[in-house]
């Protein structure tokens, strides 16, 4: 996933609803938002927790993002400012595995059965005629 999707999609073009519907301020809003944010706006985000979390820096923190010789780069003390990798894992498996409402499911077959999700809600999810599926 090329970088420059998410510093494309920053949080100044993203949809004034979301924002108004989370009450958004960048400091305050919270990290499950953010989460189900670009889970919604990068499908492939679901299958890997490392990009999930990459999407949410980039979406809700990229000052905190630089360019430095040709590489992206953050620094040591801005690490404190940013959602950890193991709360945006907790709060995606939350989302994904709600018994009542499970959204925003893996993309990819091979990723389902690594998380054991329950098939039934994979397949109704992903099926084309699914009114929610995004």
């Amino acid at each position: 996933m090329p970088e420059s999707k998410f510093i494309a999609g920053s949080q100044q073009n993203s949809s004034h609803d979301f924002y108004s519907a989370c009450n958004w301020n960048n400091k305050n809003m919270k990290l499950e938002y953010k989460i189900i944010h670009c889970l919604k706006k990068y499908p492939e985000t679901r299958n890997s927790d490392i990009l999930l979390t990459r999407a949410v820096w980039y979406e809700f923190h990229n000052s905190k993002i630089f360019e430095h010789n040709g590489k992206t780069a953050i620094y040591t003390e801005d690490l404190m400012e940013l959602p950890r990798e193991d709360h945006v894992k907790r709060i995606r498996a939350k989302i994904q595995n709600d018994k009542a409402n499970p959204r925003y499911l893996p993309t990819t077959e091979e990723v389902l059965k690594k998380r054991k999700i329950l098939e039934k809600h994979w397949h109704l999810a992903m099926s084309p005629s699914n009114p929610a599926r995004g």
